[in-house]
This record gives C-alpha cells, sequence and structure tokens, in this order.
C-alpha cells in the first residue's frame, strides 16, 4: 500500500505551552512553503518506508517505488 501526502507549514488554531511567565510562540511560514512525503506498507511483513521530498512528480514517485 503506498500513499502521498503534502502538507503546507501554516499553523492553525492549537494549545500550546511555554514556562510559566512566558508568552507562548506559534511558528507560522507566512508563505506557502509546503513538505511532501511518500510513505509506503508491506502488509505481508509490517514494513514500513517512508521518504520526504522536495516536490511531488512521476520520477520522484518511481524513486520511492523502487525503494
Amino acid at each position: 500500500m503506498e500513499d502521498e501526502a503534502s502538507l503546507y507549514l501554516q499553523a492553525t488554531t492549537m494549545a500550546t505551552w511555554a514556562p510559566r511567565g512566558q508568552t507562548p510562540v506559534v511558528r507560522a511560514d507566512p508563505g506557502r512553503e509546503k513538505v511532501n512525503f511518500y510513505g509506503t506498507l508491506n502488509p505481508r511483513t509490517g514494513d514500513e518506508i517512508a521518504m520526504r521530498a522536495a516536490v511531488m512528480n512521476a520520477e520522484v514517485t518511481a524513486q520511492h517505488l523502487n525503494q
């Protein structure tokens, strides 16, 4: 089984903790930066392969599947 995902690096509503007396900081990318992931699971063996990619295209997908 193989899957792909792209995650944009922007903050959403969340709870965060900070040391007492310090204001919590939630960092967010001001642009449209994103990170891509490929993931594969072999259901027979349970082996997992995950790969981070700068772009998602046929060439990178083929590289992942060849792993």
